[in-house]
């Protein structure tokens, strides 16, 4: 199921962590905030340090 992440580009790395985290940015894509379209990952982008990365995530990972 392709999902989207909002990847840290300012060279430190990383994946924007989901509501409530302790940290901002986590390295696990499975740890990280997941957007269901192209739209919603826009919506909550940084455009100074963050793009958009389409990722396949398993059906399994998503429990």
């Amino acid at each position: 199921m392709i999902r989207y992440l909002l990847k840290r580009t300012d060279g430190r790395g990383g994946y924007v962590a989901p509501a409530g985290s302790a940290r901002s940015y986590v390295h696990d894509t499975l740890k990280a905030r997941r957007f269901p379209t192209i739209a919603a990952a826009e919506a909550e982008r940084c455009p100074v340090n963050e793009t958009i990365v389409p990722v396949d995530i398993p059906f399994s990972a998503l429990a």
